[in-house]
């Protein structure tokens, strides 16, 4: 019974750790800080992984791939006496140590929890919208480098985050949470009002990623928006269709009209209209800094062909000018690019490994399909959309997201996430 409530006890701040990594804790420079999350996650670990099944595919590949990077850590610090390398593999580290303490704790919360904290950050909303002077005067010495996106009418508001497009973070696990607890309810006599409360939350984290206004935010929306199509009264959902999606329009356009992704999509669609389009100009010059994620994406991924076991841990910066050059592209031209001083990282923790440990990487793709639980094709959907979004697009090394995604994706149906 104690282990019961002490696992809990951990599994609740953990949870409300994820909404803190942007406090800065230590002066290291990164903007996403799990610090507690890890330490948490850690405590867990010690706590209870002597009685853990430990001899599950999803963590033997992930070990594998750990035994990898200290390699390649060590490696550089005694033949190349490059210690930067250790630096990368404890950032490495940190994501892993979390994925393995949600898995060994068996992950679950209570709804009061989830509750709580959505609530608090639909009130933290309500200052940044309404009194933006009140939530810099809170905020400013808390949450760095936020305060310029405050006013800005094509820029939404901040909840907690630097800027509106990290509110990604906290959308996903708020959303990929409730989503698996939908989707395990309806495979019981789950009461009717209990899923209305959640879909009542669900639609309120929803309407805060709509008020971030960010295009990442609001495609991540777009997908947790998909409905359950075996569910569906087809004659009820286009009499909706019809009724709702002018009036739709008409709130989008004159309440979000400014914002990334409208920018974005007009810029392709005028484009395209002149007869000018090139994906290569677009991403490197036209929308040089949403497309910065892209272009610094790809080219960690294709350094593979280059390097198929690596160019080494943190290499990257180093080695940016080579794949430019290799593909025709001048990075000092680049808008965002070519003015970044210190090192730059590609956006992703896959990207990240294919740069550093090449064929290595791949060990990540295992770990996120194996053991998976027998979802419904709904949560399926979604989850893999998401996936793909962090795998190929962002999601930083020291991003929680992206292993409560898949933490999340190994709870069987039979042991609820939200109790």
């Amino acid at each position: 019974m104690q282990r019961i409530i002490t696992t809990n006890s951990l599994n609740s701040i953990l949870f409300i750790s994820f909404f803190v990594i942007f406090i800065p804790l230590v002066p290291i420079g990164i903007e996403t800080e799990p610090i507690i999350s890890f330490f948490v996650s850690v405590l867990i670990i010690i706590a209870f992984g002597k009685s853990a099944d430990l001899l599950k595919k999803d963590i033997i590949f992930l070990s594998v791939l750990i035994i990898v990077l200290m390699i390649y850590a060590i490696c550089q610090a005694f033949f190349k006496y490059d210690y930067q390398g250790i630096i990368e593999f404890i950032k490495y580290l940190i994501g892993p140590i979390i994925f393995l303490g949600l898995r060994i704790s068996k992950f679950s919360i209570s709804y009061s929890l989830l509750k709580k904290v959505i609530y608090t950050l639909t009130a933290i909303a309500a200052i940044s919208l309404f009194t933006p002077g009140i939530y810099v005067l809170i905020f400013q010495h808390i949450i760095p480098r936020f305060a310029s996106n405050i006013g800005s009418d094509a820029r939404g508001i901040v909840i907690l985050t630097p800027e509106p497009s990290y509110f990604a973070v906290f959308q996903t696990i708020l959303l990929i949470t409730i989503e698996k607890a939908l989707s395990q309810s309806a495979n019981d006599n789950e009461k009717a009002s209990e899923r209305k409360k959640l879909l009542f939350l669900k639609y309120l984290v929803l309407l805060l990623s709509l008020l971030t206004k960010s295009a990442l935010v609001i495609i991540y929306a777009i997908i947790f928006l998909i409905p359950d199509f075996k569910k569906i009264n087809f004659k009820k959902l286009i009499l909706a269709v019809f009724i709702l999606l002018p009036i739709a329009g008409l709130l989008i356009y004159f309440f979000f009209s400014q914002n990334r992704l409208f920018d974005v999509v007009e810029l392709i669609y005028n484009l395209t209209k002149e007869g000018n389009f090139d994906w290569t100009a677009f991403l490197f010059t036209q929308e040089s800094s949403g497309g910065t994620r892209v272009v610094l994406n790809f080219l960690a991924i294709a350094a593979i062909g280059m390097f198929p076991f690596g160019a080494g841990l943190g290499s990257f910066s180093s080695m940016l000018n080579v794949y430019g050059d290799h593909y025709n592209l001048d990075i000092s031209k680049h808008e965002v690019l070519g003015s970044i001083e210190g090192r730059i990282y590609p956006q992703t923790y896959f990207a990240n490994l294919c740069n550093d440990v090449g064929v290595f990487a791949f060990l990540l793709i295992f770990i996120c399909f194996a053991n998976n639980a027998i979802d419904s094709k709904n949560f399926k959907l979604k989850r893999n959309a998401c996936l793909l979004i962090m795998l190929f697009f962002q999601s930083q090394i020291t991003n929680p997201a992206f292993w409560f995604l898949l933490a999340v994706s190994k709870i069987n149906p039979d042991e609820k996430i939200i109790k």
